[in-house]
């Protein structure tokens, strides 16, 4: 969930409930990427992980990390049967905040060139990468999803708006660090925005199972964090 809270040239400056989760194991992210692209019969990967886990390991990630991936990746294993391309999707996952760049608007595109680039050298067909970053294009919450992958990594990605409030709470310091060149009046007001986008809709989830499990929590969480003045207290 990457717009930026107000409102760079490709290249790899490699979300959800994630503000106290254990250390990330690097060897089993390793062999879970190296497993997905063995089924998708794509080449060796090692370079493409470890330039996504650098880049989302790196200094100025806190909430848009490798934690968030693997968060992200736990949502999905519990709805593989929900999608269509569970593949396709567990790539966009991989791919889907690999640029972050907290004075842009564009990282998701950004974010696809790098997947398109990187699945190219890979050897994944024209039909995958389209797909992929389709996905990833998805995660802008620009308009309704489309198909019923892109309402999956919507949802997948929307999950954090769901946590208990303490974790929501800690997400929401996380972010504000991602934006420590704004002021705190800047901050909340384009925080607010974004917020209250999500609270206005009819519903925040597009698939039934995530409404199902973060709906109401989601809604208590931002109507507390806006606190009704059109700021993020967060």
């Amino acid at each position: 969930m990457s717009r930026n809270a107000t409102g760079s040239t490709v290249g790899w400056t490699l979300k959800s409930r994630h503000a106290h989760m254990s250390p990330v194991d690097r060897d089993q992210l390793s062999i879970r990427f190296d497993g997905l692209l063995a089924r998708l019969r794509l080449g060796g990967g090692a370079e493409a992980f470890n330039r996504l886990f650098e880049s989302y390991t790196a200094s100025d990630r806190h909430y848009h990390d490798i934690r968030h991936i693997t968060a992200s990746l736990a949502e999905l294993d519990g709805v593989r049967s929900h999608c269509e391309h569970c593949d396709a999707v567990e790539l966009a996952i991989w791919f889907h905040d690999c640029v972050y760049d907290a004075d842009r608007l564009d990282n998701e595109e950004k974010s696809a060139d790098i997947a398109r680039e990187a699945l190219s050298k890979l050897g994944a067909s024209g039909e995958l990468i389209d797909r992929v970053c389709g996905l990833i294009l998805a995660t802008r919450h620009v308009g309704p999803p489309a198909t019923q992958d892109e309402r999956v990594i919507v949802d997948i990605d929307l999950s954090p708006l769901g946590a208990a409030p303490s974790v929501f709470d800690a997400n929401g310091e996380s972010i504000r660090r991602e934006y420590r060149h704004l002021d705190d009046a800047a901050y909340g007001v384009g925080r607010g925005e974004i917020l209250q986008r999500f609270l206005d809709r009819s519903r925040i989830y597009a698939t039934d199972t995530f409404a199902s499990r973060y709906e109401r929590q989601a809604r208590a969480n931002l109507a507390r964090s806006i606190g009704g003045n059109g700021k993020s207290r967060a």
